[in-house]
């Protein structure tokens, strides 16, 4: 056979397998060796023919597929299991999402290890070499801007995605960084062809996702792209067939969720003569409504400030009843008797430079090795930065405070003076939208903002337009709608 029928030929799919949070968890009741094709558990409840479903957890999860009907507590495997898996390790049924097509860059896949060379003082030739730890990394990225790719490439669980898409409810994603890579034991499945029309499969099990990869440069005429990078923890499969997991397409984007362009950014500010109160009952975490102690001059389509600085939160309101907000979308932390919750206004800057506005997350991980592995056991988030960066260029004396945090009322008789007021300004909260080539809004908000002063420096000359940049750092959290 002529060599190049077996070159690669193209993508096929690209799948993220996480756990059914309907369905709940078993254990194996027997010890299943390595090459075994069935495993026996606790409970078969749930579990049908063709499910996905992993054994194990962390870094001794594996992917497999129920092949025919569960019978009594045993299920049997379409593969042999790679490795042993011992009595009370979890058997979890999971869904195959589909969650589009990635970038024309691909799927790259790399694994590396650690390697030591022995040299002795009787040999001119390395007498051995040690083998250390193995990596193995995926990497692609995503060219359609939804929320469901943004909590996947974040390790954030699926169900942090709320709402059903419309005005009234939109989709919301809300997040202050520490429930970064809570998604664990997922998967990742590459499924391609060769020249020859044969297929290849890559797997790699246990995935942890990297945070810190995830940026967005939301401009005009650019395409606006979504990365992901994972860890395997577990192990790296290849097959030369497509397993035929069944795929969960309810996540996958079509062509018009592609980003179009930039409309407004801007700032949050108190609405004169609006609502202003404090709560009059504790609202929880993921409360869709909070009671005031006067709902006076609040209406449907507000926005509304609860709480203050690195504990703000930016909510709209969808409709008023007595003394009650109900919102669109929940709130991220639980809010105590007696927090504020003020009206806002958005008010947007006049000239966005063509750069548009750019997302950005960065921080670190802690990679975990085991003596007892040869694969690092994944990783886990360490810190996180968040950041909401775009420049202006109507230079005017308002705009120059915004950029350097300095209050606006330091601007006195058409003078500006910067000094020890630079970073001392009391504006919080940023907010940006645009739209997707299907004209659906996406409206991210940031709260609780310091800034980065240190980034600020203008061109002032006859050749270029002079560009104010703003950097903001989010210190309470995020908040993206979709509708």
């Amino acid at each position: 056979m002529p060599a190049k029928d077996k070159v690669f030929r193209m993508i096929g799919k690209v799948i993220m397998h996480r756990d059914d949070v309907a369905t709940a968890a078993t254990a194996l009741t027997a010890g299943a060796a390595a090459a075994a094709t069935s495993i026996t558990v606790a409970s078969i409840a749930g579990l049908s023919n063709g499910d996905t479903i992993r054994v194990g957890s962390g870094e001794d999860v594996e992917l497999n597929k129920i092949s025919g009907a569960p019978s009594g507590f045993v299920v049997t495997l379409a593969y042999p299991l790679a490795k042993a898996h011992v009595i009370g390790e979890a058997a979890k049924r999971q869904i195959s999402y589909d969650h589009g097509d990635p970038t024309d860059g691909g799927v790259t896949v790399s694994i590396e290890a650690d390697n030591i060379d022995v040299p002795v003082a009787t040999r001119r030739v390395v007498l051995s070499r040690i083998d250390g730890f193995a990596r193995a990394f995926v990497e692609w990225a995503w060219p359609t801007i939804t929320l469901p790719n943004v909590a996947a490439a974040l390790g954030l669980l699926v169900a942090k995605v709320t709402g059903s898409g419309t005005t009234a409810s939109p989709f919301q994603l809300i997040t202050d960084g520490s429930d970064f890579g809570e998604d664990t034991n997922i998967s990742v499945t590459v499924v391609g062809t060769l020249v020859d029309g044969t297929t290849m499969t890559v797997e790699l099990h246990g995935v942890d996702m990297d945070h810190s990869v995830v940026k967005a440069a939301l401009t005009r005429g650019a395409l606006a792209t979504i990365p992901a990078k994972g860890k395997a923890a577990s192990q790296v499969a290849f097959l030369t067939s497509d397993p035929g997991y069944t795929l969960n397409t309810s996540l996958k984007p079509s062509k018009n969720s592609v980003w179009d362009a930039p409309s407004e950014v801007g700032i949050y500010a108190p609405a004169g003569g609006g609502g202003t109160s404090t709560l009059s009952a504790a609202a929880a975490a993921g409360a869709t409504a909070i009671v005031l102690v006067s709902a006076t001059n609040f209406a449907a389509g507000d926005r509304v400030k609860v709480n203050t600085g690195d504990l703000a939160e930016m909510h709209i309101v969808d409709n008023v009843a007595v003394n009650t907000l109900n919102l669109r979308g929940k709130l991220l932390r639980a809010q105590a008797i007696g927090v504020t919750a003020v009206e806002q206004l958005q008010t947007p800057f006049g000239g966005l430079s063509e750069e548009g506005v750019s997302i950005e997350v960065t921080g670190d991980k802690r990679d975990i090795k085991l003596a007892t592995k040869r694969f690092e056991a994944g990783s886990v988030p360490g810190n996180a930065a968040i950041s909401l960066m775009f420049s202006v260029i109507d230079f005017v004396l308002a705009n120059i405070a915004y950029a350097l945090a300095i209050p606006q009322s330091a601007i006195s008789g058409g003078r500006l003076v910067a000094g020890n007021n630079i970073g001392t300004g009391d504006q919080t909260e940023f907010y940006t939208r645009g739209l997707t080539a299907g004209g659906n809004t996406i409206e991210i908000d940031a709260c609780g903002c310091s800034q980065v002063i240190e980034q600020f420096s203008v061109a002032l000359s006859n050749k270029d337009i002079v560009k104010l940049p703003i950097k903001a750092l989010p210190a309470s959290c995020l908040i993206m709608r979709q509708y």
